[in-house]
């Protein structure tokens, strides 16, 4: 009951702070890609796809070690911080030199300077590690929440600070640069730890183990989700890769949201649960649950405004993204599921199976994109909405063996939901269609938005009322 209690506080306390953060960094955001060019976000997502994988590695899984060990003593963390460091300056000597090779592959000069200072970055992570994974496992996610609100916003602002004064794509290199600081900066001040690193392999055998494998399952995952940015960007050229950029970031900005205050709070949870099968199941089930009330009339919602959205917040100048946005929106409630699976897995000591599903979803979606390539930024959209649905019912039967759910367990947790979105999404089209029509832009933006919720409200009240009155009362009052 401790535990129940201490993770629905978690995850009030996380998507209130994570909320306010979103709406900011959505005011941020609208007003930098107004001032930026398509070709200026297929640049960064370009720089941002090797930054991604590699940041991955940064760590090597040692945070989720300290999370996850039964106990930890200064020994272990000053062997822990040692590695990382190593690590962390060896991921920048090889991006550092790697970026003139970069550039020369996508025909593309300018990746050189972008991602030499991105590689920066790497010279601070190692001294997060320790204290935010220390933070997580004693589920200080109230001060981690705080944090992260800060730097978003600040970086936010930073962005458009730089964007408005004409720095084109830098603009995206330097607000990233300054969100991290502020971030290993403030981890380090509100969890204040001073640990002399200690350089020793051989005394850490076991926990490289568990950590690479982690890291393996991470970076097999980071290679399918940015294969489609590598196969566009070479293929399509980086203006296309702009409005898929676009696209994706707008569809899956509610997820990386919500993973963001899920994850570290699932793999602490999880930890903690791990000798029950019946808890692992109950509380994978209520996640899944609860963030599917949440997310999918939020990616519905989104799809079915994207022609509104995109030309009266972004501009004409962004209309090439509006289908894609549509179709990748349909596929995101499915992928926070997904993206869940593996932080269980890891919680409760399965990385093994994590990285078998990993592997196998990563080599189908990244012959798939290969393939739908040929077909432009269409055939790319459609592998998420067609294959991927598949191969997630693959991974969730390899691993119903340890958390005791499937494809079809998921699914009927997320049906109601879904139901509800569907009649909102519904709902909203045909208002738009013979009601407001003649409305201008920002008006029928907004009432569109009001009818969704309306709708939403109305049919979860008669669909899922238990759901909406277990989400409110989360929200009213997170028990500590």
């Amino acid at each position: 009951m401790i535990i129940k209690n201490k993770v629905m506080s978690a995850i009030g306390w996380s998507s209130g702070t994570k909320l306010i953060g979103q709406l900011a960094t959505w005011v941020t955001t609208i007003f930098v890609m107004r001032l930026l060019s398509p070709e200026d976000y297929g640049l960064i997502a370009l720089a941002m796809m090797f930054i991604t994988i590699f940041g991955i590695l940064s760590d090597m899984g040692m945070g989720a070690v300290i999370v996850h060990a039964t106990e930890i003593d200064d020994r272990k963390l000053q062997r822990i911080f040692g590695f990382v460091l190593f690590i962390n300056f060896i991921i920048f000597v090889v991006l550092y030199f790697a970026a003139p090779i970069i550039a020369y592959f996508f025909t593309e000069p300018r990746l050189i300077l972008m991602v030499r200072l991105l590689s920066l970055q790497f010279l601070l992570l190692a001294f997060e590690t320790i204290p935010r994974a220390l933070l997580v496992r004693e589920m200080e996610f109230k001060k981690l929440s705080i944090l992260n609100l800060a730097s978003v916003v600040a970086g936010g602002f930073v962005s458009l600070y730089f964007a408005y004064n004409g720095y084109g794509a830098m603009s995206l290199v330097y607000a990233f640069l300054f969100t991290a600081s502020a971030r290993v900066i403030g981890t380090n001040l509100i969890n204040i730890k001073f640990i002399l690193p200690i350089f020793s392999i051989k005394e850490g055998l076991g926990d490289l183990k568990f950590g690479s494998l982690v890291s393996m399952d991470k970076v097999l995952l980071a290679f399918q989700n940015n294969s489609d940015v590598f196969v566009i960007g070479k293929l399509l050229g980086n203006e296309i890769l702009g409005y898929y950029s676009v696209a994706m970031h707008f569809a899956s900005l509610p997820m990386q949201r919500a993973m963001g205050t899920i994850n570290p709070i699932t793999m602490s949870a999880f930890s903690k649960v791990k000798s029950s099968k019946e808890e692992i199941s109950y509380y994978f089930l209520k996640v899944v649950r609860i963030s599917s009330f949440f997310t999918l009339p939020i990616f519905l919602g989104i799809s079915v405004i994207s022609p509104q959205l995109i030309n009266v917040v972004l501009g004409s100048k962004w209309s090439l993204a509006i289908l894609p946005m549509q179709v990748l929106c349909f596929i995101m409630p499915l992928r926070v599921v997904a993206n869940l699976l593996p932080i269980v897995l890891k919680g409760i000591g399965s990385p093994g199976i994590s990285i078998g599903n990993t592997f196998f979803s990563m080599s189908v979606m990244v012959v798939s994109f290969i393939i739908a390539g040929n077909w432009g930024i269409l055939g790319v959209c459609m592998v998420w909405l067609c294959v991927y649905p598949i191969i997630f019912i693959v991974v969730m039967m390899r691993s119903k063996k340890v958390i005791g759910v499937d494809a079809f367990g998921v699914s009927k947790v997320m049906s109601r939901p879904l139901v509800c979105a569907l009649m909102m999404y519904a709902g909203v089209w045909l208002f738009r269609s013979y009601f407001l029509a003649k409305i201008p832009g920002i008006q029928i933006l907004i009432l569109d938005i009001l009818i969704g919720a309306a709708i939403y409200i109305v049919t979860s009240l008669l669909i899922q009322k238990e759901t909406f009155s277990e989400t409110i009362n989360l929200l009213r009052k997170p028990k500590g």
